[in-house]
């Protein structure tokens, strides 16, 4: 008996100082913090989508603001007659305006017509401003118009009659969830959006989804789909539909060189990071609840409702307040009001929760501020 308990005793001894860093992390995540400034993550790619709704691009360092990245989502496209904006959702074609950033320009490619360039940073004083512009609520916001050529060049390509608008004066209140620790600015605001001028994921959890898909999609040989939802008719190109930038993250994040594995969706426990050699301190305030903007290629503007329905299935019951909504990524506030974040930069948790305790509030709540 005395030889048993001391076996036994022994290996919780050697499980404990193999798997030391998973027990801190998850059984008592506050434990982790008292390791000082062990690198977590590195920043694996930055993406910036100019244009809401249009394809994003990659860049190798961004400036961070109080708004996200800068010229992030900072361009509209709305109805002439509703104001209202126009998503990937409503016109999938425009994930075929490929977007690039010049030293002064953002200049549009646009299928079938020439780029059409329009100034990065304009004088307000010289646009003509557009009132009650809408995004999810009514009349929630205004804009810019950027000029009369652009209105008139995506119009002809649209086929109806849209105007490209820039971002307002005063900026749009972030959701219902607020930072926990404080802020280098008066209150964090948004372009346009979603909710948080962040979205953060790793590639840990990208690869579980793609596991998720596939597995579901193309089951082993005898092996029953992973969860029942049916291709139908679409066609299943992989190298299309698990494309993480289908997902619109701006910062993806790996598993730092020294550091401890990531584990797929182990951001939804974070509350707080530090990022690049400045500590650029990012608050991580809530799952991102995914509409079906990621259903929509990329490359041909077609949508892959499959991808959605395993989604909801694989990571609806995760968030109470979103049981029939898939999640994927964090939302999040930036503590100060300039930074610069590079491909490549390191960084490590702060601070963690638990998961289980983040509720998903819905589109339109907005915070009341403390």
């Amino acid at each position: 008996m005395t030889i048993f308990v001391l076996a036994t005793l022994s290996a919780l001894v050697v499980a404990t100082i193999l798997f030391r860093d998973r027990l801190e992390r998850w059984l008592r995540p506050q434990a982790a913090l008292s390791r000082g400034k062990a690198q977590h993550f590195v920043v694996e790619k930055l993406r910036i989508h100019p244009i809401k709704g249009a394809r994003g691009i990659s860049v190798d360092d961004a400036e961070l603001t109080k708004y996200g990245l800068k010229y992030d989502r900072t361009w509209l496209i709305i109805d002439v007659a509703t104001r209202k904006h126009y998503a990937m959702t409503t016109l999938p074609k425009l994930t075929l305006l490929v977007p690039r950033l010049s030293s002064t320009h953002l200049v549009i490619s646009i299928p079938g017509q020439a780029d059409l360039e329009v100034p990065l940073d304009p004088n307000p004083s010289n646009l003509e401003l557009v009132e009650d512009v809408s995004l999810y609520t009514n009349k929630e916001t205004s804009a810019y118009a950027v000029g009369a050529e652009a209105d008139r060049t995506l119009s002809k390509w649209a086929g109806r009659e849209v105007r490209l608008v820039w971002r307002g004066p005063k900026g749009r209140p972030i959701g219902p969830d607020g930072p926990i620790g404080p802020l280098s600015y008066d209150e964090p605001r948004l372009h346009f959006q979603d909710q948080y001028p962040l979205l953060l994921a790793s590639t840990a959890s990208h690869k579980g989804l793609k596991r998720m898909l596939n597995e579901t999609a193309n089951p082993a040989p005898g092996a029953a789909p992973l969860y029942d939802v049916k291709l139908l008719d679409e066609k299943w190109d992989a190298t299309r539909v698990e494309k993480i930038e289908r997902y619109r993250a701006n910062i993806v994040l790996g598993p730092a060189k020294d550091g401890p594995a990531l584990q797929p969706f182990e951001e939804e426990s974070w509350s707080s990071i530090a990022v690049g050699p400045t500590d650029n301190v990012l608050y991580c305030v809530a799952r991102c609840v995914r509409c079906q903007v990621p259903t929509v290629d990329l490359y041909t503007a077609e949508k892959s409702p499959f991808l959605y329905k395993v989604l909801a299935k694989a990571r609806g019951a995760v968030d109470k307040g979103a049981r029939f909504m898939g999640c994927f990524g964090v939302l999040a506030v930036p503590k100060a009001d300039f930074g610069i974040i590079r491909v490549g930069d390191t960084g490590r948790v702060l601070e963690w929760c638990d998961p289980k305790e983040r509720i998903y509030k819905g589109l339109g709540t907005t915070w009341k501020g403390k």
